[in-house]
């Protein structure tokens, strides 16, 4: 029966290969939570620009004010993204934090139309993007329901919460979807 070492030094035989020991089970369980946190407070980074730059940048007054209180919800969500990593005894990742400005900066770049003034698709494409950005929040608050009875660090009433609140963003984010599109599109 051929042995190798798996990365921990650990012997295994074909039988056991892919197996972990409780305590190993639990150590890869907390690197790979670790590891989603530190993905979602990227994204969240990411997102959080795009929110503070739609709130000043959106042609329509009232999509600017919604957009602002908005943002403000998105941005307490970091920080406790933040914190949450933390206490999970990880630390953001500042390739990934730089991925995340540049990326946001990047979608910047594309012209819609116009090179030199923002146009009605502008503020449909980066509406799109902010529903995106909330979709993938809220998928990360309902995985981090389906583990949080595993790790203390994780507060089920703030994530039910948190949940709840994305919900809440994406309906109020529609209508100004669809307001953008009948602008743009007609």
């Amino acid at each position: 029966m051929a042995l190798t070492l798996d990365p921990g030094g650990t012997a295994r035989t074909p039988a056991t290969r892919g197996m972990h020991a409780p305590s190993e089970r639990g150590h890869m369980s907390l690197m790979s939570l670790r590891s989603y946190v530190q993905t979602h407070l990227t994204g969240s980074e990411g997102g959080s620009r795009l929110f503070e730059r739609a709130a000043r940048d959106q042609t329509v007054a009232a999509t600017r004010a919604e957009l602002a209180v908005l943002r403000d919800e998105v941005v307490e969500e970091r920080e406790w993204m933040r914190s949450t990593l933390g206490a999970l005894g990880g630390s953001e990742r500042s390739v990934l934090h730089l991925a995340a400005i540049l990326g946001e900066r990047l979608g910047r770049l594309v012209p819609h139309g116009s090179l030199t003034e923002r146009t009605p698709m502008t503020d449909l494409t980066e509406l799109e993007a902010l529903r995106t950005a909330v979709s993938g929040k809220l998928a990360g608050f309902e995985a981090l329901l389906q583990v949080e009875e595993h790790h203390p660090a994780l507060d089920r009433t703030t994530i039910e919460a948190f949940r709840d609140r994305s919900i809440s963003q994406l309906e109020r984010l529609a209508p100004l979807h669809h307001e953008a599109a009948a602008r743009a599109l007609r």
